[in-house]
């Protein structure tokens, strides 16, 4: 009964904050009432713009700081400014001056200032101006290493600890989210055998000691530039007695496309379904635009594409694990081309079931994780960030290579091998 009345207080307040504008962000506690929008960020390369990445990351959407574009993130009472180009420390002390004073305007209390060259912690991360980055404090990093080797040297080990010391390298893990599909077994370990104490199995163990070496690998690099080549995978589905397949290419591309493509990041927009017939299924019902579609620049899908990579599959099985085994094998590819290292590559990607998984970096179905792992080790070794950004199908540039007959598969690393020519031209 008392928890039924604190709702109804709890319901009966908010809704009053909402008809009335007040409350701790309500419309007419500053001087002035606030405009009424759907959206404070701006994304702009044409004029000062603010990006507010609580409502970005909610799109899908992704920022490129420069000397016009800045950003913000609030994190419950804890704010960030960010800035870049020239001067950039005195520019985002200016938004972070600006944004606390709308807010104590607004009725807040902000008495903690910290100026930029101050800040020690953010968000628990440890910032690094060179090179920019977010990393792990060398305190916890260490602390949490030598606690993972002592857990998985254990003959037998408390339950609880283990399933704490998971929660603490997940958070540092969220670094680097290639780093998610080390722990499988682990979880299920956590699960069954909560408040125990006990050998742990040798698969948890294991996981263990990969989690322990991958501590160093928990770091953010924020200056990593996008690659200047395009690329695109796709798998094909078995049917009509022959396995199926996959295929790779990539091309050239200007830094002005890469950038628009990055900006779009994983937002797609909405349609309406089309139906043989036409119209709606239900003449009475609402029209709801479900059907997804790519909103990347038109002339990311120009041509002419070169074939990178094509063959067969000897087997059958899931079309989401041959689209996984195709990223696999471009990550191999950008690892063994030491020009593109230590970059931003993007790839074209019309599988949103994939997509999902290696954004997440890992995922709970045992295939599909071995592949994020096989992923996470060619993109650890190279320094590189693989972006699957969703297409169509009927966009994909590497649908049709990926259809190719037995006879035509090939690899152009084969013979006198695959290298990029700063980024211009394609050579085999």
């Amino acid at each position: 009964m008392m928890c039924a009345s604190i709702a109804n207080c709890i319901t009966a307040t908010l809704e009053y904050f909402e008809v009335s504008g007040w409350g701790a962000a309500g419309w007419q506690r500053g001087e002035h009432a606030l405009p009424r929008t759907n959206a404070f960020s701006e994304i702009s390369g044409e004029r000062p713009a603010v990006a507010v990445r609580n409502e970005d990351v909610l799109k899908g959407q992704n920022v490129i700081l420069s000397q016009r574009q800045a950003a913000m993130y609030l994190h419950v009472d804890d704010g960030v400014t960010c800035a870049g180009g020239v001067g950039a420390t005195q520019k985002a002390d200016e938004l972070r001056e600006l944004l606390a004073d709308s807010l104590e305007n607004a009725g807040f209390v902000v008495s903690d200032r910290q100026h930029a060259d101050e800040v020690q912690r953010i968000l628990g991360y440890q910032p690094v101006q060179e090179p920019a980055s977010l990393t792990l404090p060398p305190a916890k990093r260490v602390q949490l290493y030598d606690d993972l080797v002592r857990v998985a040297r254990a003959p037998l080990v408390d339950v609880n600890e283990v399933a704490t010391l998971l929660g603490r390298w997940t958070w540092g893990a969220l670094l680097r989210r290639e780093l998610l599909a080390i722990p499988q077994s682990i979880f299920k370990f956590v699960r069954l055998l909560d408040d125990m104490y006990t050998k742990p199995w040798n698969s948890v163990r294991k996981e263990l000691w990969a989690m322990a070496l991958a501590v160093p690998f928990m770091t953010l690099r924020l200056d990593l530039r996008l690659s200047n080549v395009l690329w695109a995978t796709d798998a094909q589905g078995a049917g009509e007695g022959d396995p199926g397949g996959y295929g790779i290419v990539a091309k050239p591309a200007d830094d002005d496309l890469m950038q628009a493509i990055w900006l779009c990041g994983r937002a797609t927009g909405k349609t309406v379904a089309s139906l043989p017939g036409g119209g709606p299924k239900r003449s009475l019902g609402v029209l709801e635009a479900t059907v997804p579609f790519s909103r990347l620049p038109p002339r990311a899908f120009d041509g002419p594409w070169m074939d990178v990579c094509a063959g067969r599959w000897p087997w059958s099985d899931a079309i989401v694990l041959g689209e996984g085994r195709a990223v696999v094998k471009l990550v191999r590819i950008i690892a063994s081309s030491p020009r593109l290292h230590e970059q931003v590559a993007i790839s074209l990607q019309d599988n949103m079931a994939l997509a999902g998984a290696m954004l997440k970096g890992r995922s709970p179905t045992r295939e599909l994780n071995f592949l994020l792992r096989e992923r996470a080790a060619g993109s650890l070794s190279s320094g590189t960030r693989v972006i699957l950004p969703r297409v169509e199908t009927r966009l994909q540039p590497a649908d049709d290579l990926s259809r190719r007959l037995p006879e035509l598969s090939f690899d152009v690393r084969d013979g006198e091998g695959f290298a990029v020519d700063d980024g211009e031209s394609f050579e085999c």
